[in-house]
């Protein structure tokens, strides 16, 4: 086993090998991805300060996680816990003493996951794939016997932002085995038409978060514009 890299090939899935999959994912996740993280600067900003000024700290919370093919990477968040409580235990729970007052919040509305978008950028993850597993979770559950049960266990695509179990999770934790069920179908099921059904279903999910980010990136390109109209 490489360092870094968790050794996968024993238990794999049968990925549909399309150009989308080879080629045109990629290119839209690079291409959207970009849009995404420059319209939510000012969101990541202001919840990156709030988060400081209710728990000082580093508002960056870092954590590595299993990608593709088994590689470690590291994922990026908005810190939502007080400082160096995420070691005790990868879950949290409803109610989670851990998680800070506007942690809570940025949980809620999902805005904590934005940093992940420069993960999507450098290619440790896509827009749209299965939820990345934490190393600890990893080899947690592999312990549990589900890489034998489960082909779905260590997904052969780039995790995802959203995926199939994220829009069917209605906020609850799913359970391992229905999690890994849903990657095993997206990875054979793969196409343009599923990531654009799963991108509708979150955009529905998460509509108030889609608006605030759209009215940022509006007004980034305003102020970004303003001195072009003042030079006139």
């Amino acid at each position: 086993m490489e360092a870094g890299t968790f050794d996968t090939a024993s238990h794999h899935t049968v990925v549909k090998t399309t150009v989308y999959g080879l080629f045109g994912k990629r290119f839209l996740d690079l291409l959207f991805g970009s849009i995404l993280f420059i319209f939510s600067l000012p969101v990541m900003l202001l919840a990156a300060l709030l988060i400081m000024i209710d728990n000082p700290g580093n508002a960056l919370f870092k954590q590595r996680r299993i990608g593709k093919h088994g590689t470690v990477f590291e994922l990026y968040k908005i810190r939502t816990m007080y400082i160096d409580q995420e070691h005790h235990g990868f879950r949290t729970t409803d109610g989670d003493s851990r998680v800070t007052r506007i942690g809570k919040i940025l949980r809620d509305t999902k805005i904590d996951e934005l940093p992940q978008l420069l993960n999507v950028i450098k290619g440790d993850m896509s827009l749209i794939g299965p939820r990345p597993l934490a190393v600890s979770e990893f080899e947690y559950i592999e312990h549990l016997g589900f890489a034998e049960t489960h082909p779905g266990f260590c997904p052969e695509v780039a995790p995802g932002l959203t995926g199939l179990e994220q829009v069917n999770r209605a906020g609850l934790h799913m359970p391992y085995g229905d999690r890994f069920i849903f990657n095993r179908y997206y990875e054979t099921h793969l196409s343009p038409w599923w990531d654009f059904k799963i991108l509708v279903k979150t955009f529905l999910l998460c509509t108030p978060v889609c608006i605030l980010l759209g009215l940022a990136g509006m007004a980034e390109l305003l102020w970004l514009s303003l001195p072009v109209y003042l030079n006139r």
